[in-house]
């Protein structure tokens, strides 16, 4: 604060088609009391039923100073790869698509800062579009360019998180044409020619390791999507690892369909610097299923 006080407080990130007051949880007295936090303030957008979407917070005077705050934050440098010290909070989200595709020969190739480069509140990665900005060969040429130590520390952790214990290494970039230089068993290749699941961890750690803050919630959508099984346990345990060894403040979210990553994630299994959790969603008939077993089972067993 203004007056030099450190306050932990509960801020609550909202949107989509909700009620101003239809909030997943309510943080009363008592649960702010369990995380020693002062207040609660909500901030975001929801739809009104008329058409038209309405903002929540904007009323709330912590809320306006800390839109202030990140509007100033805007071209803050979070850090580095894997180093970020930035402490505002920022989301970074991956689809299931986390493809890196062929850059489109009619773009035009030079060193030009990334799009969304630098802080932002969300980071929001989809399917590449061929789009020389938005692509990973310029984001290491531009890292390259600045020169101050994120370029080698970006080959290095990609290559221990990625490649490692495998026959393929991120070198470096060439000049003409400028763009990431992998080998493979001696042999040169560019990015979009790694295997499926290659590209998918390489998309994953490089942009996370260049926007993440000590303050990351990510989300992925179905992180197995297009993974074989030794690439799912890598992708796994190397998240589970950065949490572990370099940001306690890294949340993890993921939603999948798939027994097998929820079985990785060992929810019973406890495990040092991890703290998890988890829902099952089921279908109406999934639920009236069991809803039936249950009462059954009070049928069968009510009395014993």
């Amino acid at each position: 604060s203004d007056e030099g006080i450190e306050r932990i407080v509960v801020l609550s990130l909202l949107g989509g088609r909700l009620s101003k007051d239809g909030l997943l949880k309510d943080w009363n007295q008592q649960r702010l009391d369990e995380v020693g936090a002062k207040s609660w303030h909500r901030f975001g957008f929801c739809h009104n039923g008329t058409g038209r979407w309405e903002t929540i917070g904007d009323d709330d005077e912590w809320v306006q100073d800390w839109n202030a705050l990140v509007r100033l934050s805007k071209g803050l440098p979070v850090g580095g790869f894997e180093e970020g010290n930035l402490a505002l909070p920022t989301v970074i989200y991956f689809s299931a698509y986390r493809n890196i595709v062929p850059i489109s020969p009619d773009q035009q190739r030079a060193i030009v800062t990334p799009r969304d480069w630098n802080y932002r509140p969300l980071h929001a990665f989809r399917t590449e579009g061929g789009d020389w900005r938005d692509s990973l060969d310029n984001l290491l040429v531009w890292l390259k360019w600045l020169d101050d130590g994120r370029f080698e520390r970006a080959l290095e952790l990609v290559n221990q998180r990625v490649f490692i214990n495998t026959d393929t290494v991120l070198k470096g970039i060439s000049k003409e044409p400028p763009e990431a230089i992998v080998e493979r068993d001696g042999i040169r290749h560019r990015l979009d020619g790694l295997s499926s699941g290659e590209k998918s961890l390489t998309q994953m750690f490089l942009r996370l390791g260049a926007h993440m803050t000590a303050n990351t919630i990510l989300l992925i959508d179905e992180p197995e999507a297009h993974l074989h099984e030794n690439w799912r346990y890598r992708l796994f345990k190397q998240l589970k690892r950065l949490v572990q060894d370099s940001f306690p403040g890294l949340c993890v979210i993921v939603a999948t369909h798939s027994e097998e990553v929820i079985r990785s994630f060992a929810l019973e299994l406890r495990e040092e610097n991890l703290r998890k959790g988890g829902y099952l969603f089921e279908t109406e008939a999934e639920e009236r299923r069991g809803q039936q077993i249950k009462e059954q089972a009070e049928i069968d067993y009510g009395d014993t």
